[in-house]
C-alpha cells in the first residue's frame, strides 16, 4: 500500500464518524468486523524476523490487512453516502463521496453517488428531481438496450437500482439486460468452442457465469472445455518435449515433461518417459563425474555425483564414489606433504654438504699459503696422547679460527688457535696458523 494510503487511514476513520445517519445495526457490523480485521492482524506470529525476505513478507502481509481495512471502512462511509443521497441530503451526499474519491479514486460507486448528488444539489426539495433523474437515466438506458448496446444498457440500469433500490421497473429491465447478455456470451462461447478455439470459448462463458453465477448450463460447459484445454495442453507439451528429446535436449525434455504432467498427471505415457528422462539425465552426471575423477579433479567429480543424486540415481552407489573420490583425495594430500617434507630435507642435506665442502676448501687453501707443514718431526720427548674429546673439540677450535681468517679478523683466529693448541698441543694445523699469522701480523704481536 503506499505511502498516502498509510496517511489517509485516519481520514477514513473520520469519514466513518460523518457519516452518522448510517442504521446502527450496520454500525455494529461494520464495529465487529473492523475489530475482526485488527485483531487477526495483531494475531500475525512470524516469530523472530532475521532475514530479508522475511522481512518483506511481512511487510507485505501488514500492507495486505491494512488494504483490507481500509476498503471495508471505504464501503461503510459509501452507504452512509448513500443514504444520505436517498434522504435528499445531496450537498451532504456529495461531499462525502468527494472525500472517498479523494482516497480511492477508482471507487466506481461513491462516483455515481457523486455525480448524482451533484446533478440534483440546488434542485427543490421533494422526490420530483430525483424522479425526474431516474427516468432520465432509465431512458437512455433504454436507447443503449435498444441499439444493442447491452453492456452499456446493463450499467446504467445498474445505476438507476442502486440509486434507487424500489425502481422496479429499472430492476426488471436489467433482470431482462443481464440474461439476454448470459445468453449473449453463451452464444459466442459455443461457436468458438465449435471452432476448436477453447481458450476463447471459456473467456465468453466465464464472462457469462460473473453474471448467472448459478447456471447450470455453464458449468457443465466450462468444465468440458477446461478439461478439452488440459488434454490439448498436455498432447502440445508431449510433442515439444519429444522433439527435444529427439535433438538430445533432455533438460528441456524433461521440463516440458513436467509440463505434461501438470495437464494430465495420470498420462502414463508421460510418466514412463519422465523417468527415463530423468535417468538418462542422472546417468550423464554420472558419467561426467567419472571423466573428471579419471582427470584427478575430484571435487568437480563429487558436485557432478551429488547432482546425479538428485536426478533420482541411486544414492548408495552415488554415496560409495564420492566416498572413494574423497579417500583419494586424503591419499594425495597426504603423498603431497610426504613429498613436500623429503624435498625440505634434501634441500637441508645438500646445504650441508656445501657448507662443509666449502670448509674443507678453505682449509686446503690455508694449507697451500703456509706450505706443507706435516713433514715437521716430532721432538724425541714426544708428550702423552691427547684423548678423543680434546682432540674433537681442538679441531672445532681449529675450523672456528679457519673461518675467522677467512673474514679477516685475525685477532679472533689466534685466540681459537691458541685454545686449540691447548687442548691439542701436537696438531700441525694449529701450528701452522699460528705461524702464518706471525708472518703476516709480525713476530711479538
Amino acid at each position: 500500500m503506499s505511502l498516502r494510503a498509510l496517511r489517509v487511514l485516519p481520514m477514513v476513520c473520520l469519514l466513518a464518524a460523518a457519516g452518522a445517519p448510517a442504521r446502527a445495526q450496520q454500525k455494529g457490523r461494520t464495529a465487529a468486523s473492523e475489530e475482526s480485521l485488527l485483531l487477526g492482524l495483531s494475531k500475525l506470529n512470524l516469530g523472530t524476523i532475521s532475514g530479508l525476505e522475511e522481512k518483506r513478507q511481512f511487510l507485505t502481509t501488514v500492507q495486505l490487512e491494512k488494504q483490507k481495512i481500509q476498503q471495508h471502512m471505504l464501503e461503510g462511509v459509501y452507504e452512509n453516502a448513500l443514504d444520505l443521497y436517498r434522504h435528499g441530503k445531496y450537498e451532504q451526499a456529495q461531499e462525502l463521496a468527494g472525500k472517498i474519491l479523494a482516497i480511492d479514486p477508482d471507487f466506481q460507486d461513491a462516483r455515481l453517488v457523486m455525480q448524482a448528488s451533484g446533478q440534483l444539489q440546488g434542485a427543490p426539495r421533494g422526490r420530483g428531481a430525483e424522479k425526474t433523474a431516474m427516468e432520465d437515466r432509465f431512458a437512455a438506458a433504454l436507447a443503449l438496450y435498444r441499439e444493442g448496446h447491452l453492456v452499456e444498457a446493463v450499467r446504467k440500469w445498474e445505476e438507476v437500482v442502486k440509486l434507487s433500490p424500489a425502481n422496479m421497473k429499472a430492476a426488471y429491465w436489467l433482470k431482462k439486460a443481464r440474461g439476454e447478455m448470459v445468453d449473449e456470451y453463451i452464444a459466442r462461447g459455443d461457436k468458438a468452442s465449435a471452432e476448436k478455439n477453447l481458450r476463447g470459448a471459456l473467456d465468453q462463458w466465464y464472462n457469462a457465469i460473473l453474471i448467472s453465477k448459478n447456471d447450470p448450463r455453464l458449468v457443465a460447459k466450462i468444465s468440458r472445455a477446461e478439461n478439452d484445454l488440459r488434454h490439448q495442453e498436455a498432447m502440445r507439451s508431449l510433442q515439444r518435449a519429444l522433439t527435444l528429446y529427439g535433438e538430445g535436449n533432455l533438460a528441456d525434455s524433461y521440463t516440458a515433461l513436467k509440463g505434461v504432467l501438470e495437464f494430465e498427471p495420470g498420462d502414463y505415457k508421460a510418466q514412463k518417459m519422465f523417468g527415463e528422462i530423468r535417468y538418462e539425465i542422472a546417468g550423464r552426471y554420472i558419467g561426467d563425474g567419472k571423466k573428471a575423477y579419471a582427470s584427478r579433479l575430484y571435487t568437480q567429480a563429487i558436485s557432478s555425483w551429488n547432482r546425479a543424486k538428485e536426478w533420482g540415481y541411486d544414492a548408495g552407489y552415488v554415496g560409495q564414489l564420492v566416498a572413494r573420490a574423497r579417500e583419494q583425495m586424503r591419499r594425495e594430500e597426504e603423498d603431497r606433504k610426504r613429498e613436500t617434507e623429503r624435498t625440505r630435507r634434501e634441500a637441508a642435506e645438500a646445504l650441508e654438504r656445501q657448507k662443509k665442502e666449502q670448509e674443507e676448501s678453505a682449509k686446503k687453501e690455508i694449507q697451500t699459503q703456509l706450505g706443507d707443514q706435516s713433514a715437521v718431526q716430532l721432538p724425541a720427548n714426544t708428550p702423552p696422547a691427547i684423548s678423543t674429546e680434546n682432540k674433537s673439540a681442538a679441531l672445532q677450535r681449529y675450523q672456528n679460527g679457519i673461518k675467522y681468517y677467512q673474514d679477516g679478523d685475525y685477532e679472533k683466529a689466534r685466540v681459537e688457535w691458541q685454545l686449540a693448541k691447548q687442548l691439542d698441543p701436537g696438531n700441525l694445523d694449529v701450528d701452522a696458523g699460528l705461524r702464518r699469522l706471525d708472518q703476516m701480523l709480525g713476530a711479538g704481536q
